[in-house]
This record gives C-alpha cells, sequence and structure tokens, in this order.
C-alpha cells in the first residue's frame, strides 16, 4: 500500500496544485468583480475594461476542459496586478469618499488620551444606595 502511495505521489501532488489553482482563480475572480461593483462609476472606464477582460481570460483558463495549470497562474497574477490598480486609484482619488473611521483612527493615534469629546474630563465620586 505505501508503495502504491508513492507510486502515485507525483500524481496526486500534480492534481492537488491544480485544485489549488483552480480555487485560488475562482476566489480572484470574486473578488475581482464584487471590487468592481463596489466601486461603481468611481473607476476610470479603461481600468473597468481592463479588469473585465482579465477576468474573462481567467475564467477561460479555469473553466477549459484541460486547464492548463500555467495558464491559470499567469492570468491569476495579471488579473491580481490589475485589481491593485483599483486600491491605487481610489487612495489617490481626492473625489473619492473618506473612510470616517480614518479620521477618528488618526486622531486617536495622535491624541491617545483624548476621548475627542473636549478632552475635559473630571472623575466623578459616586455613593451606592443600599
Amino acid at each position: 500500500m505505501k508503495q502504491e502511495a508513492a507510486a502515485h505521489e507525483a500524481e496526486d501532488n500534480k492534481k492537488k496544485e491544480a485544485i489549488e489553482a483552480k480555487n485560488i482563480a475562482e476566489q480572484l475572480v470574486y473578488t475581482s468583480e464584487k471590487a468592481l461593483k463596489d466601486a461603481g462609476d468611481k473607476v476610470p472606464a479603461e481600468l473597468r475594461k481592463s479588469i473585465e477582460d482579465k477576468v474573462s481570460d481567467l475564467k477561460r483558463a479555469k473553466d477549459n476542459a484541460t486547464p492548463d495549470l500555467q495558464a491559470i497562474k499567469t492570468a491569476t497574477q495579471a488579473l491580481s496586478d490589475e485589481i491593485q490598480k483599483i486600491g491605487q486609484y481610489m487612495k489617490q482619488d481626492p473625489n473619492t469618499e473618506k473612510n470616517p473611521l480614518e479620521d477618528v483612527m488618526n486622531n486617536m493615534k495622535k491624541n491617545p488620551g483624548d476621548s475627542g469629546e473636549g478632552g475635559n474630563v473630571k472623575d466623578a465620586d459616586y455613593k451606592e444606595k443600599k
């Protein structure tokens, strides 16, 4: 039994690598489509078109009857590189809405002891009623 497992180890590793590559590709396709949907019109048309083309290329590569592992990896990398441009564009675009939590976090880093409510906080004395 061990000999049989050892004999098929290389074949099993190839299948495992192909399955993992397809899973990563499917996750990236989903993430890319969601990012495009969430960004809406904030993404330039040429970037949107480029990403949509790379998504369709990756779908074709992974859904091929005899999937080529190298083609899937190449298409995955190309889409991954392209989808990062959305984040870069959103960060650079002054017209994008700023995340309100980002301001709060930045303020907390600058003034760690300040609660944001005037900073004039006093301890209070109290008595418990029984």
